[in-house]
């Protein structure tokens, strides 16, 4: 095949292949858009709940004074990272305990003491592809 003449009816057809394929990569590259919501939890007397996907998340603050000392999450799935930003820097707090024995799984997370965390920082959940926003 490599000896073959390139022939009109051949240089067509790699052109309309080519074009195909250019149009597919174009349409699906305006098309995209990624599949996350971004939901807000306003907290009333230290609690919130969300729906996600169908299911509820609760969300607990645990506070000591004016900072954060920890967060109790009730959801059905784990929640993929949650994150303290506050005065421009992101603090990513990691689970100390799950209980995921039951239907609705616990998830604790602490604040370490060392990090300064008031209430007008910002919590941003992420569970699955939703990004939940604790508003305080």
């Amino acid at each position: 095949m490599a000896a073959e003449k390139l022939t009109t009816a051949r240089l067509v057809q790699i052109l309309v292949v080519l074009s195909i394929l250019i149009g597919a990569f174009v349409w699906r590259t305006i098309e995209y858009s990624p599949q996350t919501n971004k939901l807000a939890c306003e907290l009333v007397a230290q609690t919130c709940s969300v729906s996600v996907n169908g299911e509820t998340v609760i969300i607990v603050v645990n506070k000591q004074g004016d900072s954060l000392s920890g967060l109790e999450i009730t959801a059905n799935r784990k929640p993929t990272s949650l994150t303290l930003t506050n005065a421009g820097k992101k603090i990513e707090l990691s689970d100390i305990t799950s209980d995921e024995n039951s239907a609705n799984s616990h998830y604790i997370y602490a604040v370490n003491n060392s990090n300064d965390s008031p209430l007008s920082a910002n919590l941003i959940l992420i569970i699955d592809q939703d990004q939940i926003e604790i508003n305080f």
